[in-house]
């Protein structure tokens, strides 16, 4: 099973506006874990169950948009966070602190906090990611809370990937 875990979002108006298409799934991935075996995915709840319990709910700045590998060479567009960014950060830790006391390796790669917009697949569509760039980079795009946390399964399809969740976990009350 391809499998990740993830944060849900809105896609806010004013984003939408702005870049026109966003992915059917908006979201913010906290650990990619590309294919488990079904047997792990017990384990992997378990760990996602642990984040929610000693995280609590917040909000979620949307701000700003970026690009991977850089905004002169754009691959990937981005909206990052504001408001909330340390608290994605610290879910994103306890959720790879408990995959490590699960047995899971850890990530090879640092947590980079973002939320997916498009890939640049073909030259042309260079000229309207640098357009966004130029436009969309200290733009808030509104607060949204996080109440839970998701693991979805992905399937890739000639059109895209499916997601389909496969279990979730609420987040602490908040103080």
């Amino acid at each position: 099973m391809r499998l990740f875990v993830a944060v849900d979002l809105v896609p806010p108006v004013g984003l939408v506006e702005l870049v026109g298409r966003l992915p059917p799934h908006f979201h913010a991935t906290l650990r990619f874990f590309g294919d488990l075996p079904e047997e792990s995915v017990g384990r992997l709840v378990g760990a996602v169950e642990a984040a929610g319990l000693t995280t609590p709910g917040f909000d979620l700045e949307l701000r700003g948009i970026g690009a991977f590998p850089s905004p002169r060479r754009p691959r990937v567009l981005w909206v990052g966070f504001g408001r909330g960014r340390e608290e994605i950060e610290r879910l994103a830790d306890r959720l790879e602190a408990g995959l490590a006391a699960e047995g899971f390796a850890p990530d090879p790669r640092s947590f980079q906090p973002h939320a997916t917009l498009s890939r640049i697949r073909h030259p042309a569509e260079q000229a309207e990611a640098v357009r966004l760039l130029e436009r969309g980079a200290s733009v808030s795009f509104g607060l949204q809370p996080v109440a839970e946390i998701a693991v979805y399964e992905s399937r890739l399809a000639p059109g895209g990937a499916d997601h389909r969740r496969v279990a979730a976990a609420l987040l602490a009350p908040r103080g």
